[in-house]
This record gives structure tokens, C-alpha cells and sequence, in this order.
């Protein structure tokens, strides 16, 4: 009898879609804004940059409000998870979750229970939240105020 196999989303189709979208505007903003800054490319290249720069800088605050309008409860419900934090989220930190204990072998660390994300990751996600909003403010107030 074939085996099926199925699959367990941990995101659904618009955190999905958010992602790819960020992955996309990310990624050209760094190239774009080092090869830029750091005069990597020059004369028609460089205002081709510049150009795409803006670009990926519109889709990184469309594909944010984006997330924000169309997912508001999903949105709301990471909000919520990131910035709960309890006793067992911050004792998480007294041994980082136990890793450096798994990675270099050093015997079986004390574990805490963690719910959906563990104290780390919400720490990251926290950063991503703020430095996404950081990255578009600043953006578009050097667009439209030079």
C-alpha cells in the first residue's frame, strides 16, 4: 500500500505569501543599498539601483501593511505570543534553551517549557518587528524629505 504523506503548516497561505515577499524585498534592498553605498556600481548602474532600492522598499511596506490589513488576527495572535512573556520564558535564557549543552555534549540540560515560540525567538521576531519598522520609516522619510 503506497504511504501518504501529509503535511503540517505551521504558517498559513498569507504569513506564507508575507514572507516570500519580505525574502524578495530583503534581499534587493541589501544589494542594491551596499552596491550603492559602498561603490560597487556606478553611473547608469547605480541609478538602476537606486530605482529597484525604492522598489523593494515599496514592496517591504505594502507586504507589511499588507500582512497587517488582510491578517489582522494572525497578526494580533504573533503580537500577542512574542510579547508574553512568563517565569518559564525568561528562565529559557538562564541556559539558552539547553543548545550549547546538546551541541557540545555536555550531559542532559534542565529544560523549560516554552509554548508556541521559545524565549529566543521571540527575542528575533521582536528585532524583526521593530527593525522592520525602523527600515520603513526611515526609508520613506529619506525618499520624500532628501
Amino acid at each position: 500500500m503506497a504511504e501518504t504523506r501529509r503535511w503540517i503548516l505551521k504558517h498559513r497561505l498569507p504569513s506564507q505569501i508575507m514572507h516570500f515577499l519580505l525574502l524578495l524585498s530583503w534581499f534587493t534592498l541589501a544589494v542594491t543599498g551596499f552596491g550603492v553605498k559602498f561603490g560597487w556600481v556606478s553611473g547608469p548602474t547605480a541609478v538602476s539601483f537606486i530605482k529597484w532600492h525604492v522598489y523593494a522598499g515599496a514592496l517591504l511596506t505594502f507586504a507589511s501593511l499588507g500582512y497587517v490589513l488582510f491578517a489582522w488576527r494572525s497578526f494580533t495572535a504573533l503580537v500577542r505570543e512574542l510579547f508574553t512573556w512568563d517565569r518559564d520564558t525568561w528562565l529559557w535564557w538562564t541556559n539558552l534553551g539547553g543548545y550549547p549543552q546538546k551541541i557540545l555534549r555536555l550531559g542532559k540540560p534542565k529544560e523549560y517549557p516554552q509554548t508556541k515560540y521559545n524565549a529566543g525567538q521571540k527575542f528575533f521576531g521582536i528585532v524583526v518587528l521593530l527593525a522592520i519598522l525602523v527600515v520603513i520609516v526611515t526609508g520613506w522619510q529619506m525618499y520624500f524629505f532628501p
